[in-house]
């Protein structure tokens, strides 16, 4: 399985967990990172086969670099291989089951640290626990895990008080090729994964064989655009499509538990990306418009203020221009005051002229003198 492309980050702390000495706090400390920022990278990095803990290590837990090699044991089933990507191909589905694969138990082998046939580390058993049930004791487990496939398979071997025992293997999810794959052959493949545990137990004295599959297969869609359109608690009754939220994260997920439950998930995985890529582009242009609405909503307040403006001009050119025809008014009187006065002075001069021209024709008389009468005692 190839890891997505590495960030910084990620190849910081993948090569200094490599280096002796340091853990998952120091390496808190030494690039300033929160400890669940350090754990939650550790647990991608072993997710993805970059790094594995070294079986039997806590408090803290030593890593160790992924050195398999990679082979075929017998029924050529491969030791390691690409399974699980990042993302799940557009035509492909995962695949797991809800259940286990039980073996028929020949005989019991021991709890030894487990190695492969090159003598690598791969598993180990964990501490036997009671078994419970009505607060009473009804058994023992011993829970163990091998690393391959890039993943981590568990198994749990039960010994009950009643002299019965069982063999569980539990295997992970894998990715099933819905053009060339069927659930039969989907089933092969898991079935194929417990015959190699089986195995590699064998270097550890273990004799299983005969594993079938106790459950139902389940075709998981994490991701999918479609669960969008569900609410999170939907369940559809009476259907196998489901909304699976076990895992944490919203699954859209198919049982195999009708005869046309495959041809849905093949119709679901084929479902081009392209089409939901609308949704996408309804949304990002649902963004422009609301930011073209901010922006209209700015010029529509810019464009009334403006008109405000414009009023107030208005209203103060139209007081002036009230104030211009009051001038221009009493401008006009003025001019008519003006245009009378000069009328009348012009009549006034005019019989003032006729005046004088009718004087002008008038003879000159000069002015008679007066009579000389004899004063009275005088001749």
């Amino acid at each position: 399985m190839t890891h997505p492309k590495f960030t910084a980050q990620e190849k910081r702390v993948r090569s200094l967990i490599l280096t002796p000495g340091y853990t998952g706090n120091s390496i808190s400390k030494t690039l300033r990172l929160n400890k669940n920022t350090v754990y939650k990278i550790l647990s991608r990095l072993v997710y993805f086969g970059e790094i594995r803990p070294i079986p039997g290590t806590k408090n803290p837990i030593i890593y160790e670099e992924v050195t398999s090699p990679t082979g075929k044991y017998k029924d050529n089933v491969e030791y390691v291989q690409s399974d699980i990507p990042y993302i799940c191909p557009e035509g492909s589905v995962e695949a797991h089951i809800n259940g286990s694969v039980i073996y028929k138990i020949r005989k019991v082998g021991n709890f030894d640290t487990i190695r492969d046939n090159k003598g690598l580390t791969v598993g180990a058993w964990k501490d036997p626990i009671e078994l419970t049930r009505c607060k009473k004791t009804i058994g023992t487990q011993f829970h163990g895990y091998i690393r391959a496939f890039r993943q981590e398979l568990t198994f749990d071997y039960r010994v009950f008080t009643n002299g019965t025992e069982q063999f569980l293997l539990f295997p992970q999810r894998i990715i099933a090729d819905t053009k060339t794959e069927n659930p039969d052959k989907i089933k092969d493949r898991f079935l194929d994964r417990a015959v190699f545990v089986a195995e590699v137990l064998k270097n550890t004295e273990w004799q299983l064989t005969n594993p079938e599959i106790h459950g139902t297969l389940h075709f998981p869609f994490p991701d999918h655009p479609l669960i969008r359109h569900f609410d999170k608690t939907v369940d559809l009754v009476d259907s196998d499509v489901h909304v699976d939220c076990s895992h944490g994260e919203p699954e859209l997920e198919i049982y195999n538990t009708s005869p046309d439950a495959w041809k849905k998930a093949q119709l679901i995985a084929d479902l081009p990306n392209r089409f939901f890529g609308l949704e996408d582009k309804v949304s990002e242009n649902k963004s422009k418009i609301e930011r073209n609405t901010d922006l209209i909503d700015k010029i529509t307040a810019q464009i009334n203020a403006t008109k405000s403006l414009i009023k107030d001009i208005s209203d103060v050119q139209i007081s002036q221009t009230e104030v211009l025809a009051k001038q221009l008014e009493l401008t006009s009187i003025q001019i008519k005051i003006g245009s009378n006065l000069l009328t009348r002075i012009s009549s006034t001069d005019q019989q003032t002229i006729n005046s004088l021209i009718n004087s002008e024709k008038t003879p000159y008389q000069q002015p008679s003198k007066p009579d000389k009468t004899q004063l009275e005692g005088y001749n």
